[in-house]
């Protein structure tokens, strides 16, 4: 069993348009755990829709290529699954990327028939190999223009190849005295990072009762930079719940209208919705009215 102690002595900085924190640990095992709340990526608009690039371009032979805003777009969507930053892709890497794309995993005869493809250097693929994978697809008979902009969209890039509904970001971490190992552990377990956010937040909630719905409760956490509401249902039976914080000041979220449809099963606790201050320098004023419904 792990137990989980949040961090929170630290010292936060700026430097050189980069966001710094620094801390002293004793030895031992910690946890570095990234993630963006989303409150800042809003729903697309037409005009981001209309400029449509050209995915490929066709030469005299009439053979596929790679348009260049197009390689340049694998180029950023490789870096954002290289998340070692040493210019290859493991097998834990492509299977994130194809997991982003496609809602799928590479076992591991098709990782070996891709090595067997476009070559590995030491069991990764590197990133002249990754975009070799799609100049190869370009000139399949069964080529689907729909499917690769779909998988580019679920990266977060737009019609025009410009990206708009993603954040990617980098982290370097550096020790002024002793040496350390960085371990990466899984990379998309999504239900996990969900249990290891609502216990690090579940004991820094304030707690109020749901009217009418008993043993319901809505937990809010707040900080000078974002806050997080979570739906706790320790009744007996599974709920809908729409969360209306459209009342709230000084705070923006994922849904541009402040207002969350979740379903909560019993005995479970969930994120309804986080919240990204506005300006740090003012308070911000939540008001939720949670209502149940069919």
């Amino acid at each position: 069993m792990i137990t989980i102690k949040l961090i929170n002595d630290y010292f936060q900085f700026s430097f050189q348009k980069k966001c710094c924190a620094k801390v002293y640990l004793t030895p031992g095992r910690y946890f570095l755990f990234p993630f963006t709340t989303g409150c800042c990526l809003k729903k697309r608009l037409d005009y981001h829709t209309k400029n449509k690039v050209e995915l490929f371009k066709r030469d005299l032979k009439g053979k596929l290529s790679l348009s260049s805003k197009f390689r340049d777009a694998l180029n950023v969507a490789f870096d954002m699954v290289d998340l070692d930053s040493n210019g290859k892709l493991s097998q834990d890497e492509m299977n994130l990327y194809t997991f982003i794309t496609s809602n799928e995993d590479i076992p591991v005869k098709e990782w070996e028939f891709l090595g067997d493809l476009v070559g590995f250097e030491k069991n990764e693929l590197t990133k002249k190999s990754f975009i070799e994978l799609h100049q190869i697809e370009a000139n399949q008979k069964d080529l689907d223009m729909n499917e690769i902009m779909s998988r580019l969209s679920n990266l977060g890039f737009n019609r025009s190849l410009k990206i708009d509904q993603s954040f990617p970001f980098i982290i370097n971490v550096f020790s002024e005295t002793s040496e350390f190992n960085l371990l990466l552990s899984e990379i998309y377990n999504i239900k996990e990072s969900e249990r290891f956010l609502k216990e690090i937040l579940e004991p820094k909630s304030l707690s109020y009762p749901i009217k009418d719905l008993p043993n319901v409760y809505i937990l809010i956490h707040s900080n000078k930079i974002w806050s997080v509401i979570l739906i706790q249902n320790m009744s007996r039976k599974n709920i809908n719940l729409e969360i209306d914080c459209s009342e709230s000041q000084n705070c923006v979220s994922l849904t541009n209208d402040l207002i969350s449809v979740i379903h909560v099963k019993s005995k479970k606790t969930k994120v309804a919705m986080y919240l990204l201050n506005l300006d740090s320098k003012k308070d911000v004023d939540i008001r939720c009215k949670p209502k149940i419904i069919d």
